[in-house]
């Protein structure tokens, strides 16, 4: 997929699917990351209290200004679902520990999450070592779509 340089984000709550989905593509910097981040916190505010949710993230087609902005955004996706009581296992497990101090937001619990990226070869590792029945990783947005749906 060819990586556009326009940076373009979304974030939408679907309360009959009890899904909470996101997206970001272009060249972004903090500012971008920022703004996702908190059209994404906002949009979580229409969860429901005591919801189980899905979350469906969709990174295809990103890039950063530099690998500060990434590190910065990698730290943004645990702790928000972290906030609904859902650890990545990716994580190492002191950050686990660490992120098991955050304060749930509204009793809602994030159940599932799938993860698309545009480097088919980092999901296909990510999938193969931490994928489970609640998180799985895609290089397709279809395949995580309908994973994502169907569970």
């Amino acid at each position: 997929m060819p990586i556009g340089k326009t940076p373009f984000f979304s974030a939408e709550w679907d309360d009959v699917k009890k899904l909470l989905y996101t997206r970001f593509t272009g060249l972004m910097n903090y500012e971008d990351i920022d703004r996702w981040k908190l059209l994404l916190q906002s949009e979580a505010l229409k969860i429901q209290p005591g919801t189980a949710f899905k979350f469906y993230i969709d990174e295809s087609g990103y890039e950063y200004v530099n690998s500060d902005v990434h590190t910065y955004k990698r730290n943004i996706l645990p702790e928000f679902l972290a906030s609904y009581g859902f650890y990545l296992s990716l994580l190492p497990a002191e950050d686990i520990e660490r992120l098991k101090k955050v304060v749930s937001l509204n009793n809602s619990r994030c159940v599932f999450m799938a993860m698309n990226h545009h480097n088919s070869e980092v999901m296909y590792s990510l999938d193969e070592q931490f994928g489970n029945d609640s998180e799985q990783y895609f290089s397709n947005p279809d395949d995580a779509k309908k994973w994502i749906e169907s569970v």
